[in-house]
Parts: C-alpha cells; structure tokens; sequence
C-alpha cells in the first residue's frame, strides 16, 4: 500500500473592513490582531480583555455541575466518621493527574485516611471494576472516588451497593443510557451541551470537586497537564486552565516535575503546550502504557529530592523502552500493509498476538497519519481476549462506526478520533469485515476532505517584533483553538538548506519580499519531494518567536504548502 494524501481545502477568512475598524479603534490594537479576533469569535471590547487576561475569576463556580452538592456531603460524612477513602484514577496523563489532584485536595479539607489507587493496565484493564471494589471493601474501604472513570461502570456499582461501599465518580466521558448506581455522578456529559464545563477533562471534573471542598483552586499546574495530554479543546474555560496552570508551573516548578523537566531537557521556565504534549506527556504515560503508572502517579506527588530524582530516571528509561517497543511495531504493521493492503483500502485492520497493548494506540495514531486512513491495530492475549485500538482521521466519527459493530464487541469506548475496544479473538474477522464496509462507505461520501482555515494572506515583510509579540499573547493554543495561520504566496526555497529530520519532518529556509525565514513542517518531508518540483511555493504556517540564533528570532511552523502556479 502506498501512503495516500488527503485532499485539503485552503479557506482564507474574508476580512470584515467595518469591524476590524471599529474593534482596532475600541482597543487600540493593529488591524491584524482584531481581524485574528474577530476571527475567533471574539468582537467585543470585554471578550478581548477574558482573551488577552485569563484569570481566576473566569473560573465557573464548582456548584454549577449536578452532583457537587451530594458529593461534598458525603465527603464530609467521611471526613466527620474518620473514614478511609480510595480516589481511584486511570493510568494515563489525565488519570494519574486528576489523582493525584483529588487526593490532595481531600488531605487539604481534612480527610486522614485519603489512599490514591491506579489500575494496572494489563492486569485490570480499564476502570473500576468488581473486584478492584472488593479488595477495596476487604481494606475497610467506605467510599471510593473514581477520577476520569466509572460512568460505565454498572457491575462495579453493583457490587459496591452489595458490599456497602458508596461510590462518588467524577467522569467526563460519554454516558451510555444507563448510569451506574452511586451516592454521586460528577460528568459535564450529563449536562446541557453549552454548558462553560461541557469540555473538562477528568482532572478537571477532580479539580472542580476538590475546588468545592477548599474554596481555593489548588494544583492548576496538574489540571493544565491534563488538559494538554488528553487534548481537550483549549477553548473557554479550559483555556484559561492552562494559561494559568502553565503559569503556576513556571512560577512554582512543582518538585517531580521540575526534576523531569530538567532530566529531559525542558526549561519549565519556558514551559508550553507542545513542550508538554511532546516532552512531559509522553514521559508520564509511559509507566502506565507499560503496565503500571504507580511511579508516575508517586512523581506527582512525592516531596523528597533524592526521591523524585529516582522515579524521574525510572519514567525516562521506561519512556525509551516505549519508543523501542512502537518502533517495533510500527516496522511489523508496515512490513504487511506495503506487502497486503490495497492502495485504495478505506480502512487498515491488522491483529497480532505479541503487540503490546498499551503501545498499539500510538502506533495506529502514526500509521493513521501516514496512509490518511482509519487504522485499527488488535492484539489477543493466550484466552483468546482480543484487545485493539482504533484511531481515526478528520471527518470520520470512530464510534459512530463502533456503535454499528457493537454485536461483535464485548466493550468499546472513546472519542470521535480514538477508540478502545475488545472481544472475541474469534470475532476478529467478522469486525474486520464489517469496520471496513462501514469506513468504505464512509470514504465514498468523500469525508476524508480537509479544510484549513486561514486568517489571512501576508508577505514576509510584515512579519517582524511587535507582531510576534502580538500573536504569542494568543498562547495557550492548541485542539480547538489552533494558533494564527497565515499563507505567503511565491515562497522561494533555498535549495540547500533543505534537511529531512527523523525520516518524517522537514526544515528549510523560506525567502520572499528579501526576507529569508527558516520554517518547520512536521510529518511533511515525504510530502514535500513528492509534490515540489518547482523552487516556489505558497505556505501556510504560523510565527513564532525563537530564542535560536539560527533562526534569527523567528521560526515558522509550516502547517501545510503547494506549488506556486
């Protein structure tokens, strides 16, 4: 199979002259930035204020959420009887950080016996479950919390109204019909869809209840952690999350963390979105996709200098043995698709018995982006459990497509992007089938298109200081809330500068207007020698300020190019 390419549309944002007028006089601010705003949705005077100074009080009140109430209620119960209490989390970035979160937010209002819990992935798999709370019960446990689980956990909450266990789940993932018995449910999902909390991640549904408890909002460092690693839109109030809690990081360099920043080569001075999603993120989910994020969760919480130095190398190593074991896998998957895929599949399935369950997620992801198809990668273990992980790309919703294989899975769950599921080694085939099918069907709609938005058309020459410093006051960008994109037409490469950097990324150096801009473009090299041909180009990208002498104080990240005509 060879790698296919999607077909992107390029949509440049018409420029509204009467309102960028009238939004530059009100703020006194360049054309430009109140066109990016005005593109953004924000066109007042007060909404440029909430954008340009995330603070504490855009913060929603906790009370908001149904369930709060109940639950601070019987918190205190436990609190006033002396209970023990399990807050038990998952073992990826969200998870353990919303654990670790919880846990010290409970110790904060006063309750002694506060004991954080994770699963083992390969051992327990994901979520609570009837004999996690029997074990909890047969260690005089009262109350369990679970962090970013347990909305699907009916049997485990039968088993704890069984053994007289109250259960309080704080989730935000998506409910089926039927919720699971509990003193109380916390999850924006059973809310309005507008609701200003509809898109917290499960830190941040952990946050909104440890806020509850304590009036103050403690640990914001670990709510932004999540919401960076687990994607959520960096709109709204998550986006005042993470402005903030990259602030209290840098501020306050939470102890752990600075010390596997700085084994990793991070400045936590300069910390940001991508130095998290690419740098601290994959380095704290790699114990927990290995089998157990104990050592992660401990990181996070751990006081002791010689300590966190300890567990800092533990999660370095293990994050190398990751890498190893996705390279591995991804040459497997690839070795067959080149060898037995057809070009124009519309879906790749491919199961294996010695794949590792916690890496074939990432490697879906990756071969997703390369063949620009829906990739769903299985392992089966020695019952014949099957376990896989499916990830999709832009225009196909993967559960929608999962929902329509449920008679052949035992479980699934997810997003619209990535998915988990398992069943049956021997409904393998029959799932393949008809995944396939669906996703052909799906391809022939044509929803594989991809449109990018872009603010405007700009020469190199107006890209100088007073613009780069407008547009890093747009920061924290990411899912949802993309940074600035700008196209610049008849773009001359120059030739020898061109590098290719990890097999997939290239960097070169841009000239227009006699202004020479070097410029990155992840996952583009094999793009760019098989569709340049010409010395020109027309670029879509973002500046960003680079402290690089190399880079002359300006980098661009280059978001996607075509021949100039």
């Amino acid at each position: 199979m060879n790698d296919t390419l999607q077909n992107t549309i390029w949509k440049i944002n018409a420029w509204n002259h009467e309102k960028v007028n009238c939004l530059s006089s009100e703020l006194e601010i360049p054309p430009l930035i109140a066109h990016l705003l005005l593109n953004r949705g924000i066109d007042t005077v007060s909404k440029a204020e909430e954008f340009f100074k995330p603070s504490i009080k855009q913060i929603v009140s906790p009370f908001s959420l149904k369930g709060i109430d109940s639950a601070v209620e019987r918190i205190m119960e436990a609190k006033n009887r002396g209970e023990k209490v399990w807050v038990f989390g998952d073992y990826d970035v969200d998870g353990i950080a919303g654990t670790a979160l919880l846990t010290r937010g409970l110790k904060r209002f006063g309750i002694q016996n506060v004991f954080p819990c994770l699963p083992e992935r390969l051992s327990n798999g994901y979520g609570l479950t009837p004999e996690i709370v029997e074990k909890a019960r047969s260690e005089s446990v009262r109350l369990i919390i679970t962090v970013d689980n347990g909305i699907s956990t009916i049997p485990a909450s039968l088993k704890a109204m069984e053994l007289g266990v109250d259960l309080i789940i704080t989730d935000h993932h998506i409910p089926s019909e039927e919720l699971p018995i509990a003193k109380s449910i916390i999850n924006p999902r059973l809310e309005e869809p507008e609701h200003p909390c509809a898109n917290l991640c499960g830190a941040g549904v952990a946050f909104k209840l440890a806020l509850a408890l304590n009036g103050s909002p403690n640990d914001l460092d670990l709510v932004a952690l999540a919401t960076i690693a687990d994607v959520m839109p960096l709109t709204g109030e998550n986006r005042t999350i993470v402005a903030l809690g990259l602030k209290h990081l840098s501020k306050y360099k939470r102890i752990g963390l600075r010390a596997l920043a700085e084994m990793s080569n991070i400045s936590l001075d300069e910390m940001d979105v991508e130095k998290i999603s690419y740098g601290l993120a994959p380095r704290i989910n790699a114990a927990g996709r290995l089998d157990n994020a104990f050592k992660s969760l401990e990181l996070l919480l751990c006081e002791n200098d010689d300590k966190v130095l300890e567990l800092s190398q533990e999660l370095i190593k293990a994050n190398e043995e990751r890498k190893n074991i996705e390279n591995e896998i991804l040459n497997d998957a690839i070795s067959e698709i080149e060898a037995y895929i057809e070009n124009d599949a519309p879906a790749i399935v491919l199961t294996r018995r010695n794949w590792h369950q916690g890496i074939i997620g990432l490697v879906a992801s990756r071969l997703a982006h390369r063949y620009s198809v829906p990739v769903a990668l299985i392992t089966v273990d020695e019952k014949g459990i099957a376990k896989g992980s499916i990830r999709s790309i832009y225009g196909i919703d993967i559960i929608q497509i999962l929902n329509q294989c449920k008679h052949v899975l035992e479980q699934y769950g997810g997003h619209k992007l990535a998915a988990g599921f398992t069943l049956y080694e021997e409904n393998i085939p029959h799932f393949k089938e008809l995944i396939i099918d669906l996703l052909a069907q799906e391809k022939s709609k044509g929803k594989e298109t991809v449109t990018l938005d872009i603010d405007c058309i700009i020469n190199f020459s107006q890209i100088d200081s007073p613009l780069l410093q407008w547009l890093q006051r747009f920061e924290p960008t990411g899912y949802g809330n993309p940074p600035p994109l700008f196209c610049t037409t008849n773009v001359e490469i120059i030739p020898h500068t061109v590098q290719i950097f990890k097999d997939l990324n290239v960097r070169m150096a841009m000239k227009q207007d006699n202004r020479l801009f070097y410029g990155t473009g992840y996952y583009l090299a094999e793009r760019f020698f098989k569709e340049t041909n010409t010395k020109k180009v027309d670029v879509i990208y973002t500046p960003k300020i680079s402290t690089s002498k190399i880079y002359g104080g300006c980098k661009l990240q280059i978001k996607d190019f075509k021949p100039s005509n």
